[in-house]
């Protein structure tokens, strides 16, 4: 469902909806790749707490760069309809879409 809301709220035409989405998904699961591996070095480099307090640093700058990101996007987007952000995609008709 968070997908498709953001879909929704970028106004992204259906034509393009699910190369959209499967950008989305490459660039929000991302960190489940090497997010493990990464906090596992830390903690076998550093035990104890010390480990633990550098893994949510981490992931408190990888929070802060989300928020920032989604701030430029939601500045990027206010006001600014389907038709200046994606131009002749947006006018596409149901054939055109089927070929």
């Amino acid at each position: 469902g968070l997908y498709w809301a953001l879909v929704d709220y970028a106004k992204i035409p259906k034509a393009v909806t699910g190369t959209a989405l499967g950008v989305m998904m490459m660039i929000c699961y991302t960190p489940d790749f090497f997010m493990y591996n990464v906090a596992g070095n830390i903690l076998d480099a550093n035990p104890g707490a010390a480990g633990y307090k550098i893994v949510f640093a981490v992931m408190l700058v990888c929070a802060v760069l989300s928020i920032g990101f989604m701030a430029a996007l939601i500045r990027f987007m206010k006001g600014k309809k389907a038709v200046e952000l994606y131009s002749d995609i947006s006018v596409l008709t149901e054939a055109e879409m089927a070929a």
